[in-house]
């Protein structure tokens, strides 16, 4: 297959240090090339990957300015023009995609969720173009409702994370606190992380970068309570600092504070072998098997009181369960499963 992924012009691919989205996109071109298939990309000025048959660049990265939404969008029909790709693995902005509908050479598309779902655009969207031309995907099920009029055109792929890079590594002195890693504001839950460890009566350390907008919140919340000698802030980590940092901890505490659409950190957690200690938020009950690779509940009362054995889960189920649900293969074959079955119901069989 030729495919073709945008990703949103706001977003370097891959990230510099934190990222989701632009990090899944690296990965997923990684994974289509490994199973034999060409790969452009269309994104930011910056991006790279090492594998791809061409790469396209954005003309504007304003989100505030609807002319260069529009400059955009004639951009990606000229770059579909130009590639001819069977597929386009769309990242990008709904709005884009429209400029499409009036090729002589449609593309099937697949327009991928990672945050919380427009149904307006999104139904909008299927009357402009047919179900074989266009459906959609979300990185969690608790994203999409069955009762949405055009809910068979949905498709739920949990997002990956690279098992290769990311694998426990045994620490010299056992494992001896809890971990947090994440954006330090408030919907992440690092306050609510500090809370659990001093019910559990076990340190805690913090890791994440803290953004200008946020750092009000981590002065007021967060600072205070690193006095307390049970909590300490580590700063923003790269992949290499994160395998360490995740395969050393007793546990990794997800207490979100917000439905998130799918938490990347949890895969990587459970890659490196870390079980997961988690609110009911989000992706949390797709991701979290209760007593296998960690425990979840409501409220931190009753997550303290049901995790109180959490040494006892096999960190080497955590490692296989992550191996199994999330590596680079396992996700992008679910994609291209997708697009073949696409093709073969429109007769572009490849």
């Amino acid at each position: 297959m030729q495919i073709l992924i945008s990703a949103d012009p706001f977003i370097e691919v891959p990230p510099l240090h934190y990222g989701g989205i632009e990090r899944v996109i690296h990965m997923l071109i990684t994974g289509y090339n490994d199973a034999g298939h060409q790969v452009s990309l269309i994104a930011i000025d910056g991006s790279s990957h090492p594998s791809l048959q061409s790469l396209h660049h954005w003309p504007h990265a304003n989100p505030n300015n609807s002319i260069h939404h529009l400059k955009n969008t004639l951009k990606l029909r000229q770059v579909v023009s130009k590639t001819q790709p069977d597929i386009i693995h769309s990242f990008c902005r709904l709005q884009y995609i429209t400029g499409l509908k009036w090729m002589k050479h449609t593309p099937f598309i697949l327009q991928c969720y990672q945050r919380e779902v427009s149904q307006r655009t999104t139904v909008a969207a299927s009357k402009l173009f047919p179900s074989d031309h266009l459906q959609f995907s979300a990185c969690g099920a608790h994203m999409i409702d069955a009762k949405w009029s055009h809910a068979s055109r949905w498709h739920v792929v949990h997002n990956c994370t690279d098992t290769n890079l990311l694998h426990p590594v045994s620490p010299l002195d056992g494992y001896t606190y809890l971990a947090f890693l994440g954006r330090m504001e408030p919907i992440k839950g690092p306050k609510e992380a500090i809370e659990l460890a001093k019910l559990l009566g076990l340190p805690i350390k913090l890791a994440g970068n803290i953004e200008e907008e946020h750092l009000p919140f981590f002065q007021a919340e967060i600072e205070p309570l690193l006095q307390s000698g049970v909590a300490e802030y580590v700063g923003p980590l790269n992949d290499t600092q994160k395998q360490d940092f995740l395969s050393q901890a007793m546990a990794f505490l997800m207490l979100i504070q917000w439905e998130e659409p799918f938490g990347i950190v949890m895969a990587e957690a459970l890659a490196c072998g870390a079980p997961i200690l988690a609110l009911n938020r989000g992706s949390v009950p797709e991701v979290v098997q209760d007593g296998m690779n960690g425990f979840r509940a409501d409220s931190i009362v009753e997550l303290h009181q049901k995790c109180a054995q959490f040494e006892s889960i096999d960190r080497n189920t955590c490692r296989s369960d992550a191996l199994e649900r999330f590596s680079i293969q396992g996700i992008s074959t679910q994609y291209l499963s997708i697009f073949q079955n696409a093709l073969d119901t429109s007769g572009k069989v490849k």
